[in-house]
Order: structure tokens, then C-alpha cells, then sequence
């Protein structure tokens, strides 16, 4: 059984990082991969994957000068590791062909991560003698955006 200090353990650095690199090297399936900032583990991947939103937003590529920069514009390139970083993702491309499949388990091991808070919220909710109620309105504040998803 998953223990709650494990719950770190829910997510995939190696698929983080192939999806960034990817996205840095071509950005025009950005929106075929149905990510969020949130989808990503890590606080740096969070902020490089809203970036090369932005970037891609303003029809910029978000090469790996053009994130490096809006990174240090924004006062975030050190909180991510700092330029050698962002040009370590950036080069360490394990296949383009295989995006499409790790932005699959970004997006599964981010829905995990949900779902494991959701059991841990309703385990407390329980434990403090809430009501079914209580629990149902958490679990569908949770599971909604899940659902339209």
C-alpha cells in the first residue's frame, strides 16, 4: 500500500523532462498533449511548461534561448535550475515519435497524484465524522475538472 510520504514517488521525471525537451525542439503539438502547468510534478517543470505556453501563445518558439530568457524576464530561471538547466532539457530528447506517450503518463501520473489527495481528503473528512454530504461535495469539487477533462 502507498504511503502518503510516497506520494512523491507518483510521477515520471524522465516523461517530464522528454515532454519539455520535446516542446522546445517543436511546439506545434502543444495542444494535441491536453497539459496544464499543474500536470507536471515539479514547481521548474510547472514553470517551464507555462512559459513555452506563453511563448507559444505570442507564436514564438520556445527554443531554449526564448525560454531561458522569458524564464530570467519573469525572475524564475535560478528557482529552475538556472540556463545550464533549462539547456540540459533542452538537448536530452529522447524521441520525438515518443511525446505523444510521455505527455500519456504526464497526464495519468498528474491524475494519479489528484486522485491519491482525494482519498487521503476523505479519509480525514471521515476521521473528523463529516457527512456523506460533506465527502460527496469533495469528491466532486475534485473529480469535476477530472471529468470535463
Amino acid at each position: 500500500m502507498l504511503q502518503s510520504s510516497e506520494v512523491e514517488t507518483i510521477y515520471s521525471e524522465e516523461a517530464e523532462r522528454a515532454v519539455l525537451s520535446s516542446l522546445m525542439l517543436d511546439a506545434t503539438a502543444l495542444e494535441d498533449y491536453d497539459l496544464a502547468a499543474e500536470d507536471f510534478y515539479r514547481t521548474p517543470y510547472q514553470r517551464i511548461f507555462s512559459v513555452i505556453q506563453e511563448l507559444t501563445a505570442k507564436n514564438i518558439q520556445p527554443d531554449l534561448v526564448s525560454v531561458g530568457a522569458a524564464l530570467r524576464d519573469k525572475g524564475q530561471i535560478e528557482e529552475c535550475g538556472g540556463s545550464s538547466e533549462i539547456a540540459e532539457i533542452a538537448c536530452e530528447l529522447p524521441s520525438i515519435a515518443a511525446t505523444p506517450h510521455h505527455a500519456a503518463l504526464v497526464k495519468e501520473y498528474a491524475l494519479r497524484r489528484k486522485l491519491h489527495t482525494l482519498g487521503r481528503e476523505l479519509v480525514m473528512l471521515s476521521a473528523n465524522g463529516e457527512t456523506s454530504e460533506a465527502m460527496q461535495r469533495t469528491i466532486d469539487r475534485v473529480l469535476q475538472p477530472i471529468n470535463q477533462g
